[in-house]
């Protein structure tokens, strides 16, 4: 047996589409055959991680085993799967909303004062993180070089090359914008906060969760039952979002924020949309409770985040 330093090398067989329906049953998933082409289409491995919480609890380890809690039915998983795809597609296209607002206001921010600010580190932030910075020159400089977009052209052509911040904005992804915020002076981070209706410690904390879940949304990763390993700043003092305090670690714990940012963006369609999916999530599977994994209270719908959004969000 090959090994890598301590650990032992991986030895499982390649296993048919007839073995992967053997072993589901074997184990005791229900109804396998009859959804033979949805496991061939989408692949034993990554639905793996939707029947996951369908596996039995060993009362001797305390962890997951490889035998279904009886009832277990392969139509429920793919019903949660197709319901992730949903909440996937959605999520990305409502945080690229954000996003475009998000260079909005950086764009005019940054601008008021100086169109060239974000390439003098001098003049941002003075906790700026050197290597950080040069990270983010060196990534905004790669994506300037291999844009083919005609204004970049235009400011080559014409000009010296540098692009004041409202053109620079425009070839930045949903990362670097982020990244950007970090870096303005205390005081520009603390403007734009506020405009989403919140402090700027805050927003920059629902910026790196955000970016966490949009790369999970790009990447087709799973979203069900996913903690959060970059989780937002939610605390008792946010009256909209205090429901939401114990979901932190939570995929719900995203959405509300984003929610909450939304408000002041799109309050009649992307958040009326997330509201629509999550209150046809399954619910009726005897074997999981797929709320529950997410982190989603009990009667969120009733919380004024999930209200017609009024102007001006308070947290």
């Amino acid at each position: 047996m090959m090994s890598t330093g301590n650990h032992p090398h991986y030895e499982k067989p390649w296993l048919s589409l007839d073995e992967q329906c053997n072993k589901l049953i074997k184990h005791g998933m229900q109804n396998v055959e009859q959804y033979r082409a949805e496991l061939s289409q989408i692949g034993y491995y990554r639905l793996s991680g939707f029947w996951y919480m369908f596996r039995q609890i060993d009362k001797a380890t305390h962890s997951r085993s490889s035998n279904f809690i009886p009832g277990s039915d392969f139509g429920d998983v793919l019903r949660i799967y197709r319901f992730d795809q949903q909440l996937r597609s959605l999520l990305f296209s409502s945080i690229a909303s954000l996003e475009v607002s998000l260079r909005s206001r950086l764009a005019y921010n940054i601008g008021e004062q100086d169109p060239f600010l974000y390439l003098k580190p001098k003049t941002l932030d003075p906790a700026l993180n050197a290597i950080d910075y040069g990270r983010f020159i060196i990534k905004f400089s790669d994506r300037q070089n291999h844009s083919r977009e005609d204004f970049v052209k235009h400011f080559k052509r014409d000009y010296d090359g540098e692009l004041p911040i409202w053109a620079a904005t425009e070839i930045m992804e949903f990362a670097m914008l982020r990244n950007l915020y970090g870096f303005l002076p205390y005081q520009m981070r603390i403007k734009i906060a506020a405009s989403y209706g919140t402090d700027q410690a805050v927003l920059k904390s629902w910026l790196n969760c955000l970016n966490f879940i949009r790369n999970l949304c790009a990447h087709h990763g799973r979203l069900y039952n996913r903690p959060l390993t970059v989780t937002p700043s939610i605390t008792s003092t946010m009256p909209l979002l205090k429901h939401a305090l114990h979901s932190s670690t939570k995929m719900y714990g995203g959405i509300a924020i984003l929610v909450f940012l939304l408000s002041s963006i799109s309050p009649e369609t992307d958040s009326q949309k997330l509201s629509q999916l999550l209150s046809n999530i399954p619910a009726d599977i005897p074997q999981v409770d797929v709320a529950r994994s997410m982190g989603i209270p009990k009667n969120w719908q009733k919380e004024k985040l999930w209200q017609t959004p009024q102007e001006g969000n308070q947290d």
